[in-house]
C-alpha cells in the first residue's frame, strides 16, 4: 500500500519461532555513523524502504510465526510494515511473511506488535539430494524488511 508517514524510527525486534526451537528477541539496527540518530541508537525504517539485517543464532527449523514489535509510542513513530523476508544462510530457503498493515498506538487497532506466518518462496533442498537436511546448531538468517510506500 501508498501511505502517509510509513517510516518509523522506533526501535524493531522480532523473534523468530520455528519447529526447532526460537531465536530470541533480536533488535534490527544498522550503525547509521555518527549522527544525532547514531547517538540515541535510533535506525529509521524510511517510507517505501528495503532493509536486511543478519542475525546469528540457532538454526530454528522450519519457521513457524515471525512476532514483529516496535517501541514507538508517538503517532509520527507509525510504521506501516509491508512485509518481511526471511532467508536461511546455511541452505539458501526463504519465506515472505506478509503484514500489509499498520504497526501504531494511534491507528487502526492500535497494535504495535504483529505475529506473522510464513509463505515459502523457494524450496531449500533439489530433491535429489535429500529428505531431511542436516540440522546445524548455528545459522545466519537475512532478514529483508519492506516499508510500505504509504501516503
Amino acid at each position: 500500500g501508498d501511505k502517509k508517514g510509513g517510516g518509523t524510527n522506533a526501535r524493531v525486534f522480532v523473534v523468530l519461532a520455528g519447529s526447532h526451537g526460537k531465536l530470541s528477541k533480536r533488535r534490527l539496527w544498522k550503525n547509521q555513523g555518527f549522527d544525532e540518530n547514531s547517538l540515541t541508537g535510533r535506525f529509521t525504517f524510511h517510507r517505501a524502504s528495503v532493509e536486511t539485517f543478519e542475525l546469528q543464532g540457532p538454526d530454528v527449523g522450519e519457521p513457524l510465526s515471525l512476532k514483529v514489535e516496535h517501541d514507538g509510542i508517538t503517532q509520527d513513530q507509525s510504521w506501516f510494515l509491508d512485509e518481511i523476508r526471511l532467508t536461511n544462510g546455511e541452505t539458501g530457503k526463504r519465506w515472505r511473511f506478509p503484514c500489509r498493515r499498520w504497526l501504531s498506538l494511534h491507528l487502526v487497532d492500535g497494535q504495535t506488535s504483529r505475529s506473522l506466518t510464513p509463505n515459502v518462496t523457494q524450496p531449500a533442498w533439489d530433491a535429489t539430494q535429500t529428505i531431511n537436511p542436516p540440522h546445524k546448531a548455528k545459522t545466519i538468517y537475512q532478514i529483508t524488511v519492506t516499508t510500505g510506500d504509504v501516503r
